[in-house]
């Protein structure tokens, strides 16, 4: 495993931060996702609207001077985790949902949420093996007969 930082995005981060979530989308979700979930994300350009829209809100994980995974946090909120397919499993994951939580904490919120659809196992095992616990479900708008679990986690000094 190369070195790597994690560090705010910058404007020269927007192709990096799109190509990101658009080839780990299609790597994670391509297994349980109705096809026509995933044209929709595609067709209506979903990952480069957010990488445009909302560059400032991540933090990049930059392994060998390139960006290979992302992470959004919007106040407590945990919206984005992405790691590029070449560098999961590899602990990649694990320390941008480290740098989200610390993001939290110094932003002075006791606890951070995030949300995870039922079906995605993989995801959801990987928030629980770090200490985040199903707060609430409800049913998805977006991909029929799948539940929606909204994940917390206690975060800061006193957590």
């Amino acid at each position: 495993m190369e070195e790597y930082i994690i560090r705010p995005a910058s404007s020269g981060d927007i192709p990096d931060i799109e190509r990101i979530l658009k080839e780990s989308f299609e790597a994670s979700y391509a297994m349980f996702m109705p096809p026509e979930f995933i044209e929709n994300w595609e067709r209506k350009d979903l990952a480069g609207d957010l990488a445009r829209r909302a560059w400032p809100e991540f933090a990049v994980a930059e392994i060998g001077g390139r960006p290979g995974g992302v992470v959004q946090v919007q106040e407590a909120h945990l919206a984005e985790l992405w790691v590029a397919p070449e560098h999961m499993r590899q602990g990649v994951g694990s320390r941008l949902l480290q740098h989200a939580e610390w993001l939290v904490a110094t932003r002075g919120y006791q606890s951070a949420t995030l949300f995870v659809y039922d079906i995605n196992v993989t995801a959801r095992e990987f928030y629980r093996k770090h200490g985040w616990t199903v707060s609430n479900a409800f049913l998805s708008k977006d991909v029929p007969g799948s539940t929606v679990l909204e994940k917390s986690k206690r975060v800061g000094p006193n957590a």
